[in-house]
């Protein structure tokens, strides 16, 4: 990768070059479901993933004045590992429920991380962990059809050292609820 700036007249600034990256890595999903009888079913799924940081994470700097947002050559690949047990009960065709606990962390996950008054850099934190449970519900009477959600979520940082440590990750909500009529 590389990052060239240049100003108004077209004179180079900064002209830096990364070395090369390169690598292997796998992801794994498994699940599960046992139909119990009576519109009720079990669902256990385990998995892990992961994100490689984006070119903007690991070469763009920008500035959202007065805070300048370093980049990150350096940085790793996020790596997810999670579960869900779910619990679904439909007694009849109109009529449908679920229940969803979830486990997930995210090793290295990508933070902006506060390093000096308003000057910020692209890092890997240690771990973010989320776990939580989704209620749902679908109605359905003919034509006409009611879905609704409600997740609730408890979401940490964890970051031994920095201020980040402990704190809810930014555009995590605790409480997120939709509901569509069709």
């Amino acid at each position: 990768g590389f990052f060239r700036e240049t100003n108004a007249a077209g004179v180079v600034t900064t002209n830096s070059r990364f070395a090369d990256r390169s690598g292997w890595a796998a992801s794994v999903r498994g699940g599960a479901v046992w139909q119990a009888g009576g519109g009720l079913a079990l669902r256990g799924a385990g998995y892990t993933s992961l994100r490689q940081p984006t070119l903007n994470e690991l070469y763009r700097p920008f500035t959202v004045f007065p805070v300048t947002t370093r980049a990150n050559a350096l940085l790793a690949n996020e790596r997810l590992r999670g579960f869900d047990l779910l619990l679904d009960y439909a007694p009849s065709r109109a009529i449908s429920l679920s229940v969803t606990a979830f486990d997930n962390r995210v090793r290295n996950a990508i933070a902006n991380v506060t390093i000096a008054a308003n000057l910020r850099e692209r890092r890997n934190v240690e771990a973010v962990r989320a776990r939580g449970v989704e209620l749902s519900a679908a109605l359905r009477q003919g034509q006409v059809a009611l879905d609704g959600s409600l997740a609730l979520t408890r979401a940490r940082v964890r970051n031994p050292g920095p201020a980040l440590d402990g704190m809810r990750p930014a555009q995590t909500p605790r409480v997120a609820a939709s509901a569509t009529l069709s």
